[in-house]
């Protein structure tokens, strides 16, 4: 039961501000009403810090997320820093699937997939990612993963002239928008795929 406060925020600085730092929960059941929270430093001159990664992983066969009332938040510190990660996962969830939150409170700011030299290759290949709530999903190399959904139209798909690869059967994406070049390859489990190319 967690109803105090987990925290992993970057440090508040003139500039640059500190990005947020790493969270890795792994419980039977998570209940409560608390904060769980790595957001980016607020800085008091220019340059945010971007949002921390946070994981969850319940380990219970019949538990999942229902049951925590609290907040999880991964956001950047202000606009212009992009938001973190929140990585949830279920027993029951296939390896490296799970979904993953990409969610910037209403802040601009870009999130870089994969996160850099640290990233582990088809980390999250089955995964699904949401992007919401004015967050930027930008491409700095090819990338997999298991499904993407962008639901409102203040959020942002940038290919950055990569590909990204889908393991789900091709489906809208939703009211958010697709830019800069690039392509969206869905490979789901069957031998055939649709190439969508943005141009």
């Amino acid at each position: 039961c967690i109803d105090g406060l987990i925290c992993a925020d970057g440090g508040s600085w003139s500039w640059p501000s500190g990005s947020g730092g790493s969270i890795w929960l792994t419980a039977r059941t998570l209940t409560g009403g608390g904060i769980i929270r790595a957001n980016g430093g607020i800085p008091t001159g220019s340059f945010p810090g971007g949002g921390g990664r946070i994981s969850l992983v319940l380990t219970n066969a019949d538990a999942d997320f229902t049951l925590y009332n609290g907040s999880i938040l991964a956001s950047g510190g202000n606009s212009g820093g992009g938001a973190g990660t929140i990585y949830t996962k279920l027993a029951g969830d296939r390896p490296r699937g799970g979904a993953v939150l990409v969610d910037n409170i209403g802040l601009s700011g870009c999130t870089d997939m994969p996160p850099g030299p640290s990233n582990v290759t088809n980390e999250v290949e089955f995964a699904a990612f949401r992007v919401a709530n004015a967050a930027n999903l930008r491409l700095t190399n090819d990338f997999m993963l298991g499904d993407i959904f962008l639901p409102s139209a203040n959020v942002q798909l940038d290919l950055g002239a990569k590909t990204l690869t889908v393991r789900s059967r091709a489906h809208p994406l939703g009211s958010g928008a697709v830019t800069n070049y690039g392509a969206i390859v869905w490979w789901p489990d069957i031998p055939k795929g649709v190439v969508f190319s943005i141009w």
